[in-house]
């Protein structure tokens, strides 16, 4: 039982060596440099693990400034494009404005073209029927008018009678179309 005893003890020392030695080798392994702990080559030393992160940190900067800088230039002309959008489409709309309005004056001057052609028309078709009512009025009236006796030689009679024309009992009115008076 004595010789089991020290191998357990020999077996519980071992593993405390074993775990003694990782960890030594572990605090070299970090102070010697090969890992990126403390600077055993003096204070003003740089190590490579210093130049690479300082190089990382530099690059990292230079493509945010860079991708900044894009950014800026393309809100920028994004900006300056849809401004330039924006006054072609103000001018079109300025364009379309000016030829409705055109386009409404020509056919508001149509119109009254239009409606002066009619009242020209319609004051003329007046003007007929009133001249023509005019014309029927004075024919009416010259046609009731009295007229120049119609003598045609020298002849004497009392006032109460009438002198006829020699030509037969047809008055001049009766021929121009007169009706005949009774």
């Amino acid at each position: 039982m004595n010789e089991n005893m020290t191998i357990s003890n020999f077996s519980g020392w071992g593993i405390v060596i074993f775990f003694v030695i990782i960890i030594a080798a572990f605090a070299w392994f970090v102070r010697d440099g090969r890992g990126c702990g403390p600077n055993p080559y003096g204070c003003n030393a740089v190590t490579n693990c210093q130049v690479e992160r300082q190089g990382l940190v530099t690059a990292a900067e230079t493509n945010y400034r860079i991708i900044d800088e894009s950014r800026n230039t393309r809100d920028a002309l994004s900006a300056q494009m849809r401004a330039q959008w924006d006054a072609q489409q103000g001018e079109k709309i300025f364009d379309l404005k000016i030829n409705a309005l055109a386009m409404q004056n020509e056919s508001n001057l149509k119109l009254m073209q239009k409606d002066a052609t009619i009242e020209r028309m319609t004051l003329a078709a007046n003007l007929d029927a009133k001249l023509n009512a005019l014309a029927a009025a004075i024919g009416n009236i010259n046609c009731q008018m009295l007229k120049k006796p119609e003598v045609t030689g020298v002849g004497v009679c009392c006032p109460p009678q009438a002198i006829l024309n020699g030509l037969g009992l047809q008055s001049l009115a009766q021929l121009q179309g007169c009706p005949a008076a009774m």
